[in-house]
């Protein structure tokens, strides 16, 4: 099923209509909105379709580059071919259908072949994904997924769709390849271009599917285990701990958020706030963590476990983490992680656990009390200015009728020189 074949701007067609028309709109929208531009090229291969955006980007913004925040995510199934993407080295033969001021500006010569520049390698996150066992990114504006599905069984098509579906925001866009079936979910998507396979969500935000796993289908693909994740040194876990949360027990009805993960960021348990917290909305228990979590910095979360692992202490995020709850209302959270057995030695502890309490109403009421005593600070400033404006005009007075009373000869009567 792994067809790594693609080259740089590969259909002009669909990167003019991309340049012209889609792109513009998305970094508006992001301008507007104060947030960043998410883009997700999925079944990257080599990584020359995601370096093109990249490129595509930079023309467009030109210099606004710099302070336009951009998040480009580069997923395939393939392992090889995403260290061969991360490399961004291609032989000269692979930029032919590139303009020759493009080349100059985005690639450096290097031992016969061609690097892609840093600036660019920076727009990119590259990584494994397997859509038949991970969620998806949220938040994205633009998803492609070319030549990806022609594969695929009817389910596992469908599933793929549905997690574009949830991972796209409303109206964002998705680009399919011209050698695949329209969508079939229409509930979902809306066609913009049906020569270019372009599409646009809309609708009510869909469930996230079950894993593949869990799908009555006759194949089976490999999940894709992300080793690099693991600690430098740490022993494996054979058999994890089992659940130490289960559905429907005490801990469900708490309001702190707890969720236990191994040493591959791996949920082993987790309760229905901290769901709610993270935008967790599927059974998710044997699935990472960092990438499942919504609203939250994945590296600041991997640091805190991280460190919990290593040290033994407890460590805690910055408070106020912003996430988006399933009603739309956001809320800040206080994350805390420390190991479930605090007295074995870190290198032996099996799990950590992660406490998410929602500090949301105690931070209303200090930014009230820092609005109140702000305006006080104001007020008392404005106060002191008038009365050293006062004070002024009192001198200026006195000083005027002292004046008045010596040049006309009277006598200064100083008891009376203000009323």
């Amino acid at each position: 099923m792994l067809i790594n074949v693609t080259e740089f701007f590969r259909d002009q067609a669909l990167f003019g209509y991309l340049c012209q028309q889609v792109l513009p709109e998305l970094f508006a929208v992001a301008r507007r909105k104060g947030t960043e531009a998410r883009i997700w090229s999925v079944g990257c291969a080599t990584g020359e379709e995601a370096y093109s955006l990249a490129i595509l980007i930079a023309e467009l913004l030109g210099d606004e580059l710099e302070h336009c925040t951009v998040r480009l995510f580069a997923t395939d199934v393939d392992g090889e071919a995403i260290m061969f993407a991360r490399r961004g080295i291609y032989p000269a033969t692979a930029l032919t259908v590139l303009a020759p001021e493009l080349v100059e500006r985005y690639f450096i010569p290097r031992d016969g072949a061609f690097a892609v520049t840093k600036r660019i390698r920076g727009l990119i996150v590259f990584g494994e994904h397997d859509l038949a066992q991970r969620p998806p990114f949220h938040h994205i504006d633009l998803t492609l997924c070319r030549d990806v599905l022609i594969s695929f069984t009817p389910e596992l098509l469908t599933r793929a769709l549905q997690l574009f579906a949830f991972a796209l925001r409303d109206g964002g866009y998705l680009v399919l390849g011209k050698t695949e079936a329209s969508p079939p979910l229409n509930g979902y998507f809306e066609p913009v271009d049906s020569s270019l396979k372009i599409y646009r969500r809309h609708g009510a935000r869909t469930v996230l599917p079950p894993t593949w796993s869990k799908m009555a289908v006759p194949i089976t693909l490999p999940r894709a285990h992300p080793g690099d994740h693991l600690l430098a040194g740490a022993p494996a876990l054979e058999n994890p701990r089992p659940a130490v949360i289960e559905p429907g027990g005490l801990l469900d009805e708490i309001p702190l958020g707890v969720v236990v993960v191994d040493r591959r960021y791996d949920i082993l348990s987790i309760n229905h706030a901290a769901r709610l917290f993270l935008g967790i909305y599927h059974e998710a228990r044997g699935e990472d963590l960092i990438h499942n979590a919504q609203g939250l910095s994945g590296s600041s979360l991997r640091a805190a476990i991280d460190t919990a692992f290593r040290d033994g202490s407890s460590t805690r995020l910055e408070q106020g983490a912003l996430v988006t709850l399933a009603t739309g209302e956001e809320c800040r959270l206080e994350i805390t992680c420390r190991l479930v057995r605090p007295n074995a030695p870190a290198r032996e502890a099996p799990a950590v656990m992660i406490l998410l309490h929602d500090v949301t109403a105690t931070e209303q009421v200090r930014a009230r009390q820092d609005d109140a005593i702000a305006r006080l600070t104001a007020r008392t400033r404005d106060m002191a200015e008038a009365n050293r404006a006062l004070l002024a005009a009192n001198q200026s007075l006195t000083g005027t009728s002292v004046a008045a009373a010596v040049g006309g000869g009277g006598e200064l009567d100083l008891g009376h020189g203000i009323n």
